[in-house]
């Protein structure tokens, strides 16, 4: 059985949550993506949200009218080791170079930190 999305929308994956019609005849849905987060960087699936973000896509049309579609991402944060330490690097080193003139230089001492060869090694 398809959900509700895939058959009016052609989209897989995603769940309509709410689906109402305005006075003025115009169909309002909400939906949210039920596919399991996965990070796109080590590919593992996350359990740990960040935040949940509401975007509208444009032009999009169900039983050939114009509709208001509102989807709801939930944006995860990776729970693996390895994007823990980098994390964790990349906060620390934002913090160290807070204040630089130049915001360049700033994300530039961050990405130098993060890459393998400057790593301080912990025996």
């Amino acid at each position: 059985a398809q959900d509700t999305a895939s058959v009016l929308f052609g989209m897989d994956g995603v769940e309509v949550t709410e689906a109402e019609r305005e006075a003025g005849g115009r169909l309002t849905v909400w939906a949210r993506i039920i596919f399991p987060p996965v990070c796109p960087g080590c590919r593992t699936v996350s359990g740990k949200v960040r935040q949940y973000v509401t975007t509208r896509p444009r032009d999009v049309r169900a039983c050939g009218q114009d509709v208001d579609f509102f989807l709801v991402k939930r944006r995860m944060e990776c729970a693996s080791a390895r994007s823990e330490s980098l994390n964790r690097i990349a906060k620390l080193e934002a913090r160290h170079a807070y204040g630089f003139r130049n915001p360049a230089n700033q994300r530039r001492r961050v990405r130098i930190a993060c890459t393998r060869g400057t790593r301080r090694k912990t025996e």
